[in-house]
């Protein structure tokens, strides 16, 4: 299990690690590197940028948003409001690139400009900062708003879908707050860095 001290280590460059993330992982998947197996084949045909319709980003993270704890084999008790799921939608200039985590352990990464990581749910230290995050969405529930809608986070923003048992809940954030550490959120956008921190990794093996 991963502590608290690993976690703020974390916080402070979490957007500049993503952004810097997300234009390497685009840029070398652009020049044809060795794709890795659990790497989703699929690119823009127009660079770098938010570009949803050349792949299949749109449909894989409503697939991400719409499936239920059943679907997923887990038995949620009905008196209770349980998290079961977080999307994470971080809004940059180059695109969006969405965490997915799930209280099963799974863990994926889309980038809408095409391409990502699946499959880190085969990997004890992907499970283990998945349900992490997840227990940290539980706790942050009681802050978070019925969706009215599902959109995809716009430039600057992050976007936390706290699935449930009873719908989808939503939390909404400005990127230059995590940048300075005064959010509300800073603790879950830690464990949402930390979980993209060990799917990178896995997407290496």
């Amino acid at each position: 299990m991963f502590g608290n001290q690993n976690k703020l280590m974390k916080l402070i460059p979490f957007t500049i690690f993503a952004i810097l993330f997300v234009c390497i992982f685009v840029y070398a998947y652009r020049r044809g590197n060795k794709s890795q197996n659990n790497v989703i084949a699929a690119s823009s045909k127009d660079g770098v940028r938010n570009n949803t319709q050349d792949n299949a980003y749109n449909g894989l993270r409503k697939q991400a948003i719409e499936i239920t704890a059943g679907q997923l084999g887990l038995h949620l008790p009905d008196n209770q409001l349980t998290v079961y799921g977080i999307v994470m939608d971080i809004g940059m200039s180059q695109g969006v690139a969405t965490l997915i985590a799930y209280k099963t352990g799974d863990a994926s990464l889309y980038l809408s400009t095409g391409g990502g990581i699946i499959g880190g749910g085969k990997y004890k230290a992907v499970i283990e900062a998945a349900q992490l995050f997840i227990n940290a969405g539980q706790e942050f529930l009681k802050r978070a708003n019925k969706a009215e809608n599902t959109t995809v986070a716009t430039k600057d923003t992050v976007k936390f879908y706290l699935l449930t048992n009873r719908g989808v809940y939503l939390l909404v954030e400005e990127i230059k707050k995590f940048d300075n550490n005064s959010s509300i959120y800073n603790s879950l956008f830690a464990d949402g860095n930390l979980l993209l921190t060990q799917l990178r990794s896995s997407g290496s093996h």
